[in-house]
């Protein structure tokens, strides 16, 4: 267009693996130029999602035909999968070193104990 113009740009996913926001975002498009929009969005499972973006007017007349896309969603399991399995390892660590500690203070209590009950052995003269 020779003039800017305020539009109105939505997207929708359409199945529940990608979760997009709702709120149609504000673009003003300055005159023969063109405007990138960001959605804010959660991938919540993997698979292939067509996101269809509409363009309307402040009023909600529609601008053009709407665009739809097919995106392939990762959803990025393995950052929270590896940290729960390094939790879980440490947590088997620190169980594995107090065991350790307690055994090692049980064994040098019952040897402290068992020199202290000791009979004296009579010295030979």
């Amino acid at each position: 267009l020779d003039q800017p113009i305020t539009v109105l740009v939505t997207a929708q996913a359409d199945n529940g693996r990608l979760d997009i926001d709702a709120t149609p975002q504000v673009v003003e498009v300055p005159a023969a130029a063109r405007a990138s929009v960001n959605f804010a969005y959660t991938a919540v499972s993997n698979g292939m999602v067509r996101v269809t973006a509409r363009i309307t007017a402040l009023d909600g007349t529609a601008i053009g035909a709407s665009a739809t896309a097919t995106v392939n969603v990762q959803a990025g399991w393995e950052t929270p999968i590896a940290a729960a399995a390094a939790g879980l390892l440490l947590v088997v660590i620190v169980l594995g070193i107090v065991r350790t500690v307690r055994r090692v203070r049980r064994e040098r209590a019952a040897t402290t104990a068992d020199e202290a009950g000791a009979p004296e052995e009579p010295a030979d003269d």
